[in-house]
């Protein structure tokens, strides 16, 4: 798979759970990638993935930066 259609793999799968009411509670790097833990924000419910993709990375640490800020105002 090219490196662009794994990127977009892996974000679609973020941006799927974000829309679901979930946020990223924890990182966990290793190397295979990094290992993402999202709490659903209402059931508590948690769900992993596994992001290998270096632009996915880039993607998520700025989704948990974005987080951050909004809970900072909130």
């Amino acid at each position: 798979m090219s490196e662009f259609k794994e990127y977009e793999k892996e974000k679609k799968l973020i941006d799927g759970l974000l829309a679901n009411g979930y946020y990223i509670s924890h990182v966990y790097e290793n190397f295979n990638g990094s290992v993402l833990k999202f709490s659903h924000s209402q059931t508590g419910d948690v769900k992993q993935l596994i992001i290998g993709n270096a632009d996915a990375r880039k993607y998520f640490s700025n989704v948990i930066i974005n987080q951050k800020e909004k809970n900072a105002t909130s």
